[in-house]
């Protein structure tokens, strides 16, 4: 592909508002979190690691720039942001 080419590719992305979309994948670990309430069950869902799901929620929370869960000792649960999150995904879906 030609540098001109990639260039108004990037831009049409940018202009669809794609651009701008969460991770895909962060996106999925957080709903699977959400619904699940484990990050060890969202891990076994997703065939992958714990700390990889765990890493992909931080992913997600740096780039909406808000707290998604909060932690009580072992307990993990959404916060008042992360339920608003999870209601506005799973109505997307």
């Amino acid at each position: 592909m030609k540098k001109t080419e990639q260039s108004a590719e990037r831009e049409g992305w940018a202009e669809s508002g794609l651009a701008n979309d969460p991770p895909l994948r962060a996106v999925r670990a957080f709903e699977a979190i959400a619904r699940l309430g484990s990050i060890t069950l969202a891990a076994q869902e997703l065939a992958i690691s714990p700390s990889a799901v765990s890493h992909q929620l931080k992913v997600l929370e740096g780039y909406l720039q808000i707290p998604l869960t909060e932690r009580q000792g072992r307990r993990l649960t959404l916060s008042l942001q992360g339920r608003e999150y999870y209601r506005s995904i799973r109505a997307g879906v």
